[in-house]
This record gives structure tokens, C-alpha cells and sequence, in this order.
């Protein structure tokens, strides 16, 4: 089901904080949805912190903010005018817009062309949203620190979406501070899919000399028509109503007991959800993605209404880049360091969240070996597709060693009784 219209109103209040109402018109629609599990469908305005958090969320983060505010001559922290400049193509189904045209508002499809070469272009200058944003007038926004643009492909080619037209993939650029980033999540995404992760569809793309990553976007589908048209979805953090800067377990952010409470509640198929969601912890320990955080998992709304995990994405080795810190996200049995987790831990955490103990140890003694068997032929392949790339050893290596330390650490646990 596909819902268009006038879902509400949002506005800033004297303090400055954000306030949301739902529209008469979308409370009275037989295909009216919550936009978030923290702002119920129901009458009267949300004036406290809960829609702040919530709009918040569809921003950029970081340094990646500021460049876009600045290129804006906006203030980073005036959320109400960058969600009017930048919200009109946004996760999810919904755009932002000026009050006077929401009236009006239908899915757009205006497109402008952009050649390989004019993205190699942009690959190599960096800082690519932020210049789309002031240059090209554009009404895009994504979550996340990563340089990346939402784009059209279409037969091939690749199109920006002009004012609030969706877009069907994002581009991600290569990182000035982290070495072959786009290289690492290609290669990382295919070892997850190995391991029984439903993984968004990641696939590499060379622009000039610079390797860039092509991910297909779950919350976008062709209708009968083929029109493209955006399915609603909100990150984990939206979800329970936390401010993006607490997605980390350690800085107050919620622990993984939390959100598999959440897809429990939430989800219409929690038993699969929730395997799923215990499969990308153990994932993200056996590789070393130190970045498992509450905004890199999603509720996706699908067009029967029916809730799921939305494809798992963001699925990167951290572990490989020196210098990181190396803890994960959500900590296992109270344990941080996924070098240091022992079949203990993972007994922990089967307690705290409700499953078999027994259960969650072969599950991770399974996604850990799937990892390790499936690394020689994910290595040959991205050669097939790359060729040589500094970013095969520094991540295989560091994954190989981690899944070794994981099946080591999980054996004593296994044979008891």
C-alpha cells in the first residue's frame, strides 16, 4: 500500500525546539501510518523533544552538517531551516516542504544527467553533498557523516534528482580519512550476505581513479507503472525517540536488549526479525564493525503494512583502520571489545534478551564460519570486478584473524554439556 498526501505540520516553537501535529486529512485516511514509533497517530500537537529527535535524524551528522549549512549560510543547529532547504528527498517516504506547497505536492521527476565523468569529477574534489545542496539547488538529505548522493539510475546512467524527485540509489564517495572506505564495504557486504545477513544490494563502481560503492535503496520500488515511488522507514534511534549524538551503547545510546525489544514489539515477524538482528551482532563481532550502531538499523514499512528490519546497510571492517576505536556499538554480555568476547559473553547476552543459550552459540559459531569460508571466494570476486585493491589484504586480513578469534573463544562454551 502507497500512501500520498498531507501527513502534518511542523513548525518551530519561540525556543526554537521542533513541534509536529498530524493533519485532519491523514487521521481520517484509511492508509495512514505512524510516521515514527515515537510519534503515535493520534490528534493534538507532539511539542516535546520527540519530533526535534525525530527530523533530526534525516539530516547529515558532523562535519558533513556544517559544510552543508555553511555552503547554505544557514546554523548547523537551526534544524527548522535546514530540513526546509534540504528535506525534500530524504530516508523514508517523507519529503519536508514549505506549507505552501504541501498542498499541491505529487512525486516529482524531474532529473538533471550526470556523466561518469562529471562524477569522477566530484569523487575527486569531495565534500559532494554539500555542493549539490548550494550549486545545484537540490533538496536532498541523508543521515550519516559519509559523503554520499542520493541518485537516479536509470538504463545505466545516473541522474540527480531535482526538487523533491526520489531517488533510486545512493553514491558513496571515496573518504579523505579512511582508506578505500567504498572498497571495504563492497567487500564486507558480500561476507554478510554469506552469513545469512539480508544485506542491502552493494555493488562497486570505478569513477576514474577513485572506486566509489552503488547501494541500491530498500525504501524505494517501481509501482505497475514504474513509477518510483518511497516506502517508509525509520532508523532505531527515531524509532525510540534518542537524539542521533546517542547512538552508541557506551554514550548513553541503547544496548542491543533495547532494540531487540524494539523488533519484538515492533516487527510482524519478530522471531525471523529477531534471529536476523542476533545474526548482524554476530556478524559485526566475527568482522569487526566497530560502527553497529542504533541509526544503522531500520523498521521498513512495506506496502501491505507490515512491518520488517529493513536490509541491514553500513556494514563495514572498522577493525582494519588503525587508530579506530576497535569496541563495538552494542556490547555483548557487558563486553565491548569484540577481541575479548568469550562464549560466556554470548551466554549473557542470550539471558538478557530471552533466547536459548544453546541457540544463540551455534548461531554465532555459523555466522563465523560462513564468514570464514566464504572469504577466498569473496576476495576472487571482487578481483573479477576491481582487480588489485590495497583494501583486499588490509580487510581480509583483519576479518580472517577476528573470525579465528571468535570460533576459539566460542569452543569452550560449545562443549559444555
Amino acid at each position: 500500500m502507497h500512501a500520498t498526501g498531507l501527513v502534518g505540520f511542523l513548525d518551530k516553537k519561540n525556543d526554537g525546539r521542533l513541534a509536529f501535529e498530524y493533519s485532519d486529512s491523514w487521521l481520517d485516511s484509511n492508509n495512514a501510518f505512524a510516521i515514527s514509533l515515537s510519534l503515535p497517530l493520534k490528534g493534538g500537537r507532539f511539542e516535546d523533544e520527540r519530533p526535534g529527535r525525530f527530523f533530526a535524524n534525516l539530516l547529515p551528522e558532523g562535519r558533513l552538517r556544517s559544510l552543508v549549512a555553511r555552503r547554505l549560510g544557514l546554523s548547523e543547529e537551526n534544524l527548522f531551516a535546514l530540513l526546509k532547504a534540504v528535506g525534500g528527498e530524504c530516508a523514508g517516504a517523507l519529503s519536508v516542504l514549505p506549507e505552501n506547497q504541501a498542498e499541491s505536492y505529487r512525486n516529482s521527476a524531474d532529473y538533471s544527467p550526470l556523466s561518469v565523468k562529471e562524477l569522477s569529477k566530484m569523487a575527486a574534489a569531495g565534500d559532494v553533498l554539500p555542493f549539490v545542496t548550494a550549486e545545484r539547488r537540490t533538496r536532498l538529505s541523508l543521515a550519516g557523516a559519509q559523503d554520499k548522493l542520493p541518485v537516479l539510475v536509470d538504463d545505466g546512467k545516473f541522474y540527480l534528482p531535482e526538487g523533491n524527485s526520489p531517488s533510486s540509489h545512493i553514491l558513496k564517495f571515496p573518504s579523505r580519512d579512511f582508506r578505500h572506505l567504498p572498497a571495504n564495504e563492497v567487500l564486507t557486504n558480500s561476507l554478510a550476505r554469506a552469513a545469512g545477513l539480508n544485506a542491502a544490494e552493494v555493488q562497486p563502481l570505478a569513477l576514474g581513479d577513485e572506486l566509489a560503492c552503488l547501494v541500491t535503496r530498500y525504501d524505494r520500488r517501481r509501482d505497475a507503472d514504474g513509477n518510483l515511488i518511497r516506502l517508509h522507514q525509520e532508523d532505531f534511534c527515531q524509532a525510540l525517540g534518542l537524539d542521533h549524538s546517542t547512538k552508541y551503547e557506551q554514550e548513553g545510546g541503547p544496548s542491543f536488549a533495547d532494540c531487540f525489544d524494539l523488533a519484538g514489539r515492533a516487527c510482524t515477524e519478530p522471531l525471523l526479525d529477531g534471529e536476523q538482528l542476533l545474526r548482524w551482532l554476530a556478524f559485526n563481532a566475527t568482522v569487526g564493525n566497530a560502527d553497529g550502531h542504533a541509526k544503522n538499523i531500520s523498521l521498513l514499512l512495506k506496502t501491505d503494512r507490515s512491518i520488517h528490519l529493513a536490509p541491514f546497510y553500513d556494514l563495514v571492517c572498522t577493525r582494519a583502520y588503525r587508530g579506530l576505536d576497535r569496541n563495538l556499538a552494542m556490547l555483548v554480555g557487558g563486553v565491548a571489545d569484540p577481541g575479548q568476547i568469550r562464549g560466556s559473553d554470548w551466554a549473557r547476552l542470550a539471558a538478557e534478551v530471552g533466547v536459548g543459550r544453546r541457540f544463540l552459540l551455534e548461531l554465532i559459531e555459523e555466522v563465523a564460519g560462513e564468514v570464514q569460508k566464504a572469504l577466498c571466494e569473496a576476495e576472487k570476486n571482487f578481483r573479477s570486478l576491481c582487480g588489485e585493491s590495497p583494501a583486499i589484504q588490509m580487510v581480509f586480513q583483519s576479518v580472517s584473524k577476528q573470525a579465528r578469534r571468535i570460533m576459539r573463544q566460542l569452543a569452550p562454551e560449545l562443549v559444555e554439556k
